[in-house]
């Protein structure tokens, strides 16, 4: 059995489109999570209540909800779609690569796009001061300065 990749890092810069000022976020997300992750947590970096339907765009293809995907069905060919818990961030940074951009689409009767750009890696990522934290709260004495 082959191993699985290690997690990695990914960046993304989100825009939410046609608004202003410009209200963006930069993230470091894990390339382990699956889209319906991806879409947990912009939620919560957005400020969104996850009241509403979403999907996003990348390339060809749209994902989306399994419950989506069935009720689009029922307007028009839904073939196109995929279920947002079956694609990963790998996947989607290995198809649109390094500055690849993708969309996401919130609240499809007020109609919130955000852009979702794929940054570049840092190398001071692996360098990072990892700083541990004992139960109680204090910092091990070897990760301190």
């Amino acid at each position: 059995m082959p191993t699985p990749p290690r997690p990695q890092p990914v960046a993304l810069r989100i825009e939410l489109l046609d608004v202003v000022p410009l209200v963006w976020r930069r993230v470091l997300v894990s390339n382990h999570w699956t889209l319906a992750s991806l879409h947990r947590y912009l939620q919560w970096v957005m400020g969104w209540t996850d009241t509403h339907a979403h999907e996003f765009e990348v390339g060809a293809s749209l994902v989306a909800p399994d419950w989506w995907i069935h009720e689009s069905r029922l307007d028009a060919d839904a073939s196109h779609y995929c279920d947002e818990r079956r694609v990963s961030v790998a996947a989607v940074v290995s198809e649109l690569g390094v500055r690849g951009e993708f969309e996401y689409r919130y609240d499809m009767g007020d109609g919130w796009e955000h852009r979702i750009v794929i940054e570049p890696p840092q190398s001071s990522w692996a360098n990072r001061d990892r700083r541990r934290v004992r139960p109680e709260g204090l910092r091990s004495e070897s990760s301190q300065s």
